[in-house]
């Protein structure tokens, strides 16, 4: 390391590491952990399909649930939009990082989530973030990302047409500037590992965290498998005789 990314982005914060596919986004964060362990942090990784765990080192502590956290912690959520999708701004997971994310500051966490876009990821993400670290931005992450942002992606898109091997590179903007680093891979870091999130299934989502069981509105039975209209449950039985007329675009809470 040429600096240390843990006094550039501070303790306690919350980071947003985003980038093309392949550019070294789940690298950095799991670098990170490594480096927040070194300073006494509990290094936990949030959402990692749990039959990868296997390949984390044991100082890293894979976890389901926010509940989970202990204080003096670094948390990396990687592949954030997964769980944090900008279009489910109404669900259970959504609202509980919100509020897990205003107190984030008083229980000592470094919080860091990893998106391709920051316009994929629940908007209570970017609103609490103290920093952006950028890798090589894609053909067209300028246009398609946040407008409040673009002006940086340019700034970081020039600066990794300049280097020679982008993927070695972050561009950090923070409160207090521009930082352009150098960085390491993880010492556990291997090609598995760069894609543990290749064996899960879209159909049959699972968003590793229990949830809470819901009254069918309709039936009345009580239920684990449900779909939801803003706050209104309907079991899976049910909600197929109404229609996906109704409920397209809510999504399904297992």
């Amino acid at each position: 390391m040429k600096e240390d990314i843990i006094e550039i982005l501070g303790i306690p914060s919350v980071s947003l590491i985003t980038g093309k596919r392949g550019s070294g986004k789940s690298c950095l964060g799991h670098l990170i952990l490594e480096l927040a362990y070194k300073r006494g942090l509990t290094p936990n990784i949030l959402g990692l399909p749990e039959g990868k765990w296997h390949l984390l080192p044991e100082f890293i502590v894979p976890i389901k649930e926010l509940d989970e956290v202990t204080d003096d912690s670094a948390v990396f959520m990687d592949e954030s939009y997964m769980y944090l999708f900008s279009r489910e701004a109404y669900g259970d997971f959504n609202k509980a990082m919100a509020k897990f994310l205003g107190v984030s500051r008083q229980k000592n966490i470094l919080l860091l989530f990893a998106t391709h876009l920051t316009r994929k990821l629940d908007v209570s993400c970017i609103y609490d973030a103290d920093n952006i670290i950028f890798r090589q931005p894609s053909f067209l992450h300028i246009e398609f990302e946040r407008e409040e942002i673009r002006e940086y992606i340019r700034m970081a898109n020039t600066f990794f047409k300049e280097v020679d091997n982008p993927v070695r590179y972050a561009f950090i903007v923070t409160s207090k500037g521009i930082t352009k680093i150098e960085v390491d891979l993880p010492t556990y870091w291997n090609e598995e590992l760069s894609r543990a999130f290749s064996g899960i299934s879209f159909t049959e989502r699972k968003l590793q965290r229990k949830y809470k069981k819901e009254r069918c509105w309709q039936c009345k039975k009580t239920t684990d498998e449900y779909l939801l209209t803003g706050d209104v449950p309907f079991c899976l039985k049910c909600a197929e005789e109404i229609g996906n007329k109704f409920l397209w675009s809510f999504p399904k809470h297992l």
